[in-house]
């Protein structure tokens, strides 16, 4: 360590006391929220899954579950340590028997979010054969939906549940243990977001929208248009109808300007008329046609409603 001008050694943070071990504790509540946090996404995929009937989650207990319940078993391990050694920073607490008390309930975690995994791909497989689909595509949409799964549900973890390997085995052991707990441990969230975010269909179409709203706002008049765009619609359909309405009624008073002249009093039939005698004939009908509106106006309603 690098001394000042003084020749003094500046001070660590394992010499504050209670500043390392403090530290120390909530890197544990954090790590243990990671693992609780899987549990209610493993909860909430498989009661979404097997439930027969939609209903709405209960955030309060997921809020419960991820963040207060881990402040248990974290503040029982760390005053359980605070009695019982007395080495800096609780140096080497993995080796020691109460580190149990955090490793058992996250383990017991994984285990459980192993059977919701089985489970929901348990039901997906059964899914796919009442649609009749081929064993081939059966078997390959149950092995992409293991793998979306597994690194959600913190699976993976349980791979490196067994001891290190020791010097002694073989070498290539050692390396892919160590590897994977290198690349499987802290890019756990990169591998979640990439298969559940970046490359989602979903998730691109919409930034795809927000990316041509921002590009349109930026244009001149574009921001305008976006805000009035709903009152413009309004005014757009309430004109359409006014000017449909319109249209109609002056078809009307159009067509009763034509019809004829109807006499004063009704025609009585004369018993003097022969049966031999034309029937008179009825008026003309409008447009020429017996009942028929007239073509032209019709052609203008259609197009007004077009």
């Amino acid at each position: 360590m690098q001394e000042f001008t003084t020749g003094h050694k500046p001070p660590s943070i394992g010499k504050v006391k209670g500043l390392c071990e403090t530290f120390e504790y909530f890197r544990q509540y954090t790590r243990f929220c990671v693992f609780s946090w899987m549990f209610v996404e493993g909860l909430y995929l498989n009661g979404m899954i097997t439930a027969a009937v939609f209903q709405k989650p209960n955030f309060k207990l997921y809020y419960f579950i991820g963040w207060i319940l881990p402040l248990f078993p974290v503040t029982a391990w760390a005053i359980t340590m605070k009695f019982t050694t007395e080495q800096a920073c609780w140096f080497g607490y993995v080796k020691s028997p109460y580190y149990w008390i955090v490793e058992i309930p996250r383990n017991l975690i994984l285990l459980i979010n192993l059977g919701f995994l089985i489970n929901i791909i348990r039901i997906l497989v059964t899914k796919l054969r009442e649609s009749n689909t081929s064993e081939t595509q059966q078997l390959r949409k149950a092995v992409k939906a293991a793998i979306l799964l597994a690194p959600l549900l913190g699976v993976t973890n349980l791979l490196f549940l067994p001891d290190n390997p020791k010097s002694h085995e073989s070498r290539v052991v050692i390396v892919l243990y160590f590897y994977g707990v290198m690349i499987v441990t802290p890019f756990q969230g990169v591998i979640v977001s990439l298969l559940h975010c970046f490359v989602n269909g979903e998730v691109r179409l919409l930034l795809r929208r927000k990316w041509a709203g921002w590009k349109s706002s930026r244009q001149p008049g574009g921001r305008l248009r976006r805000q009035s765009n709903s009152t413009t619609t309004d005014v757009y359909r309430l004109n359409s109808i006014y000017s449909t309405t319109e249209t109609i009624r002056m078809s009307f008073v159009k067509h009763s300007t034509q019809l004829p002249q109807q006499p004063s009093s009704p025609v009585l039939a004369s018993p003097s008329l022969s049966a031999n005698s034309p029937s008179p004939s009825p008026p003309p009908s409008p447009g020429g046609i017996a009942g028929g509106p007239d073509p032209a106006s019709a052609e203008d309603v259609s197009t007004s409603l077009l």
